[in-house]
């Protein structure tokens, strides 16, 4: 009898923690497999364009190779950094079994005709990032070269359709373009994580002023430091985080980037649609430690391996 109820608490342990990371089949033509965390999506609204708002995803985009699966990371502050995954060599990447969440242009896995398309690509010919059929152009939203956008390819048609990454204009429009756009961003630190804090139109900080007061944390608007907007990991601070999150305060990590299978903390670099100054180059945007620089970048080496945090426009 002892044994039986051992065996029946084991089943219903296993049970639970299946259905808790329960893959969701996207409906991409390549069935890739998605899991789906609750409410992907943050609440807040930011302006790209006059008449055009998006959302974001609630944390960056990861890939694991052996089975084929993409995920939004757990936590916005979530990153895999210098670790297995990223660095792993070229040979073990095809099949590894290590979140990746660093990724070259384009390389959703959608077959562009670019000798570098998958998720693990390493290379370090920025050419091999260039799409056959489109060369020295940004990926078209009227084509099939659209797929190269991982939010695009991923998902493809149904509820979830919709996703993508930013262009070099909608992500000049959040940090420039917006209502009182300078002080709804700000370089800072996350339960210990460095990052950058983007704040959704009409942010409106006596919404969550009593977790702010309680957590002594004070605002610097437009901040170039790492040193500034510190959330600490403690009762107040969680809760501080919590509120603003729960309002669609985003928070991007400082995950670094990839070159080749080497990866650089620190910095900030999150992918855009947009094709860069030439046919090798291709726009990001990058927040430096050194100097805390905020900028679009547009003469970014395809090469290099940046994170993805999708969006929706609604």
């Amino acid at each position: 009898m002892r044994k039986s109820v051992f065996t029946l608490c084991l089943l219903l342990v296993w049970s639970m923690a299946v259905l808790a990371d329960d893959p969701v089949e996207s409906t991409s033509s390549a069935t890739i497999t998605f899991f789906r965390t609750p409410s992907s999506l943050l609440p807040g609204k930011f302006a790209v364009a006059a008449g055009d708002t998006v959302q974001f995803a609630r944390g960056n985009l990861q890939y694991l190779a052996s089975r084929n699966i993409w995920r939004f990371a757990e936590h916005q502050y979530d990153m895999i950094g210098n670790a297995a995954g990223n660095t792993t060599r070229a040979l073990d990447r095809p099949t590894q079994g290590y979140w990746i969440d660093l990724f070259g242009w384009g390389t959703s896995g959608w077959n562009s005709g670019a000798a570098a398309y998958q998720p693990w690509a390493v290379s370090t010919t920025n050419t091999d990032y260039c799409p056959s059929m489109s060369p020295g152009t940004n990926w078209s939203q009227s084509d099939a070269t659209q797929n190269c956008d991982w939010g695009v390819y991923i998902f493809s048609s149904g509820l979830d359709a919709g996703y993508c990454v930013l262009t070099a204009n909608e992500w000049e429009y959040i940090l420039s373009g917006r209502t009182n756009h300078a002080n709804l961003m700000g370089m800072g630190t996350l339960y210990g994580v460095h990052g950058f804090y983007l704040l959704p139109d009409g942010w409106d900080w006596s919404k969550v002023n009593a977790e702010k007061t309680a957590a002594s944390f004070t605002w610097t608007s437009s901040s170039n430091a790492y040193s500034n907007n510190v959330i600490r990991n403690n009762t107040e601070g969680r809760a501080l985080w919590d509120a603003m999150e729960a309002k669609g305060a985003v928070f991007l990590p400082a995950a670094g980037y990839r070159n080749g299978t080497e990866v650089t903390l620190e910095t900030l670099y999150y992918a855009t649609s947009t094709m860069g100054s030439s046919s090798d180059y291709c726009a990001s945007f990058e927040v430096t430690k050194n100097g805390g620089l905020i900028r679009m970048c547009y003469e970014c080496r395809r090469l290099i391996g940046r994170s993805v945090r999708l969006t929706r426009h609604l």
